[in-house]
């Protein structure tokens, strides 16, 4: 039964949903560029009003743009960064692997067992590619993501059976707001696989 994150969360109400609902993980970027960038003021207010149980990710360009007082602001459980290429040696096909890392003490040393890749699932993958996600990623903290439907979200997890699922745009209302009625469907569907 895997769990749920949610990518991209940019104001309070949205996150105080997706923490109603149960999910694991809420990550807010502070990426130059991403349509869902907050400012760090903001990422520090959904993470102030955040239950226990559910963890504030951070996203950035790369572990360095994770400062002391940034973390000390807002508090997040996790810091999310691409991964370019990092042991075990990532395939290219592999187009979009992050990795998160537990925020005290980032490092790009730390092996996947301190946190978790996610790892997108092509809209057209193959049965061979998601061996080669089992043989390049054999931890049991895989994070995957990928903006499908739901049989093939439950059918990719039934066979990976990742820790958790991301979800981002397949929710989204705007780019911006999320639609609570698919987010509740999504969730739901996904916690009970």
């Amino acid at each position: 039964m895997p769990g749920i994150k949610i990518s991209g969360i940019t104001n309070t109400e949205d996150a105080r949903w997706a923490a109603i609902l149960g999910v694991e993980f809420i990550s807010v970027s502070l990426s130059e560029g991403d349509p869902v960038k907050v400012s760090p003021d903001m990422a520090a207010q959904i993470s102030g009003m955040l239950p226990s149980y559910t963890a504030v990710v951070l996203e950035v360009p790369g572990p360095e743009n994770a400062g002391r007082r940034l973390l000390e602001k807002i508090s997040p459980k996790y810091i999310e960064y691409p991964v370019p290429d990092e042991p075990p040696q990532i395939p290219e096909r592999f187009t979009d692997v992050r990795k998160l890392v537990p925020a005290a003490g980032v490092s790009v040393e730390r092996t996947p067992e301190d946190g978790f890749y996610q790892v997108r699932v092509p809209e057209e993958y193959s049965e061979g590619f998601m061996g080669e996600i089992k043989e390049n990623f054999e931890s049991d903290k895989l994070i995957l993501s990928g903006n499908m439907e739901l049989p093939r979200i439950k059918k990719i997890c039934g066979v990976l059976q990742p820790y958790a699922w991301s979800l981002g745009s397949e929710i989204n209302r705007s780019p911006r707001k999320i639609d609570y009625g698919k987010m509740k469907e999504y969730i739901r569907e996904i916690s009970l696989w």
